[in-house]
């Protein structure tokens, strides 16, 4: 399992803001001012300003651009942390810079000690009786199946989760006697087909022996 975000912001970067030995940088002529100093657009003159070392000046959709490399930042007023209190200084993190932490995008993989075992599916009564093409049948996992994807031919089935390692299976249509299924389950495909066999109907018995004639 992969567990990723947005790309990164710097808490560093936020202390550095509310940091008195670090002295802002004034913003170009005609510069507008963005995330919290983090970097500027420049105005009409942008041809003329040469970035100083820490900086980098780049053209994104006609606009340029003064990015901050470092924990330094541009001459703008407000708080980079937010949600400062008289009893309780709050810093957080911000956006906008060209540090490392605020261009990867965060990525943790998760794997598990033990893998699963494969999923096995058998169903729970390989006979099914068919009525009018109708049959409907129960399969049984050795683990949990959230999802469920089963087919006759071309012939998709309708699956119904009844609990969590079981699930109806429902198929119109068939003309068949036996049935090869083949199962998608969490969306992988079993390597084999669970086979259903159509029982035969026995003949049904009236309980009246002369058919209901009142001889």
């Amino acid at each position: 399992m992969a567990v990723t975000g947005d790309h990164g912001s710097s808490r560093l970067a936020a202390l550095a803001f509310h940091d008195s030995s670090v002295v802002p940088v004034s913003a170009p002529a005609k510069a507008a001012v963005r995330s919290f100093g983090r970097f500027c657009e420049l105005g009409d003159n942008a041809d003329s300003f040469m970035a100083l070392p820490g900086m980098t000046k780049e053209v994104r959709g006609g606009k340029t651009f003064v990015v901050m490399n470092r924990y330094q930042h541009f001459q703008v007023g407000g708080n980079a942390a937010g949600g400062n209190t008289d009893n309780r200084d709050v810093v957080g993190e911000i956006h906008g810079g060209n540090t490392t932490e605020e261009r990867l995008v965060p990525v943790i993989i998760l794997k598990r000690k033990r893998p699963l075992p494969p999923i096995i599916c058998k169903p729970k009564n390989k006979f099914v009786t068919k009525k009018n093409g109708h049959v409907e049948a129960i399969l049984e996992f050795n683990r949990l199946v959230s999802s469920l994807e089963v087919s006759l031919n071309t012939n998709d089935a309708v699956c119904v989760s009844d609990t969590d390692e079981t699930w109806r299976v429902i198929l119109d249509g068939v003309a068949e006697e036996e049935l090869p299924l083949t199962v998608i389950a969490n969306g992988s495909l079993l390597p084999e087909k669970v086979v259903l066999k159509v029982r035969t109907q026995g003949i049904s018995r009236n309980a009246d022996p002369l058919g209901g004639m009142g001889l």
